[in-house]
């Protein structure tokens, strides 16, 4: 099962909005994480949350009206 993470930014926090790509409507977490901080960073801490591997996990960054903005990729 992958985990997605809705991404929301506001000042230089990160509000993060865990949910299950089974159920939609579910969130599982929400978490604060500082905005400097790099995508596999943030993957790394959501695996330790989730459960999920980090290399299997979708960032979607929304904005302040819920509108997607972009996904949150690792190039390797």
């Amino acid at each position: 099962k992958m985990e997605n993470a809705y991404v929301k930014t506001d000042s230089h926090i990160l509000n993060v909005q865990v949910t299950s790509s089974t159920r939609d409507d579910m969130v599982l977490s929400e978490r604060k994480f500082d905005k400097g901080i790099t995508v596999q960073n943030l993957k790394d801490k959501l695996e330790l949350i989730t459960g999920a591997r980090s290399q299997l996990m979708t960032i979607e960054v929304f904005d302040q009206n819920d509108v997607k903005v972009c996904d949150l990729k690792v190039i390797y």
